[in-house]
């Protein structure tokens, strides 16, 4: 029995590495994850995570319409803790608004020479970052009513970060009403001086600087 069941898992895997090779790849060894994820934006950063540095990396990336480029990346600038993090950045303005496909292809070479690649992953570009057209606040004691003006239609936050008071970011909206965030905050005595941050869905941002006396 136990030798049968031995038999129906190796046939299984060899049924997934077929698979992997009838479309057309051959899934790369010790790769953990890549980003961003399934389904998700991208912005022009993309990341591999490594258990064996390769000893060359290639990120592929496009789709039909716009056609697909290859891009060298650094293998002299991936991070190490517990495993290999190797990140890069290309410039995705002709793709912005399509959904494109990004692969690595990490080679190997010992006394044999691997190829293989990382599954193909759709995203969706988004590769212009928000507008703040007016920023504008009023004060009544301790209470500043934000009132932005915003054009961004992934938003994920509008935050600020009060220096040097506090070196976290506070939520002001998570989504515009009519391209508008308006929002209310209570504010110690004092001088404030904040950093407004609006950020989309794929890490775009923009940032602007806010200065007042309570």
């Amino acid at each position: 029995m136990k030798s049968k069941t031995i038999f129906l898992f190796g046939i299984f895997f060899l049924l997934i590495g077929l698979a992997f090779v009838s479309a057309g790849y051959i899934r790369a060894p010790g790769v953990i994850k890549t980003e961003p994820s399934s389904n998700r934006f991208a912005n022009g950063s993309f990341l591999i995570e490594f258990k064996n540095l390769p000893n060359s990396l290639i990120l592929r990336y496009g789709n039909t319409k716009t056609g697909y480029r290859d891009s060298n990346v650094s293998i002299d600038n991936c991070d190490f803790f517990r495993n290999f993090d190797c990140t890069t950045s290309v410039d995705l303005s002709d793709y912005n608004d399509q959904q494109i496909f990004y692969y690595f292809i990490p080679q190997y070479t010992n006394s044999l020479t691997r190829i293989g690649q990382t599954v193909p992953t759709k995203v969706k570009v988004d590769s212009i970052p928000p507008v703040i057209n007016n920023l504008s606040y009023t004060i009544n004691k301790k209470i500043v009513t934000f009132d932005i003006s915003i054009v961004e239609e992934n938003l994920v936050s509008v935050q600020y970060m009060d220096n040097p008071i506090s070196q976290r970011w506070i939520n002001l909206c998570t989504r515009l009403q009519n391209s508008r965030c308006i929002s209310r905050k209570s504010f110690s005595s004092g001088p404030h001086d904040l950093t407004v941050m609006v950020k989309d869905k794929a890490g775009n941002t923009a940032l602007q600087e806010v200065v007042f006396d309570i």
